[in-house]
């Protein structure tokens, strides 16, 4: 089993490329807060709103996150994306997720999408499905930045490569997961 965790801020772009990917690629995608929520409802009948897991005990849902990612991929042989964060944005600002949760998850390698903060911020505010704090173009940028650093030291300390792609560039991206799928 290889999983390549493809990481950066919600809006970035993470869902959309890794769903182009899949028509080329044999992949299972599994996406963090799904974990967590598919978790909550095999333990408690109940779930939160996305919204919820951001503003709860997100380290405490890491452990959820990771229940779900271990029963869901017992026995997969394919490539696993990882579609999730390196800091998310809790009630009292920005959270690290410990590189620890990483390495559980076996992750081969770390793919990082940026893009521009204003258009993370209008791809954020015209997503009326989810429900995400409105923040500047300027506190995005500062989030973006943050995160990657956060990525690096987790790569770092796993001893795993880091890719940084632009959040739109789908050859790239494919290419990268490609390099690890073969």
């Amino acid at each position: 089993m290889k999983t390549v965790a493809v990481v950066g801020l919600s809006g970035v772009g993470k869902s959309t490329l890794i769903q182009q990917a899949a028509m080329n690629i044999e992949l299972l995608h599994l996406q963090a807060s799904a974990l967590i929520k598919l978790e909550q409802e095999y333990r408690a009948g109940s779930v939160c709103t996305s919204e919820e897991l951001r503003l709860g005990p997100v380290l405490d849902n890491q452990a959820l996150m990771l229940a779900a990612f271990t029963r869901l991929t017992h026995g997969v042989r394919s490539l696993i994306v990882f579609d999730g964060h390196t800091i998310i944005d809790g009630a009292a600002g920005p959270i690290s997720i410990p590189a620890n949760v990483f390495k559980a998850l076996g992750c081969v390698k770390m793919v990082f999408l940026w893009n521009e903060p204003e258009v993370i911020a209008q791809r954020r505010n015209a997503d009326y499905r989810r429900d995400r704090p409105a923040l500047s173009p300027e506190v995005l940028r500062q989030h973006q930045e943050l995160a990657e650093r956060a990525g690096r030291e987790i790569c770092g300390e796993l001893d795993i490569s880091l890719k940084v792609i632009k959040g739109t560039d789908r050859n790239a991206f494919q290419e990268c997961l490609l390099d690890h799928h073969r």
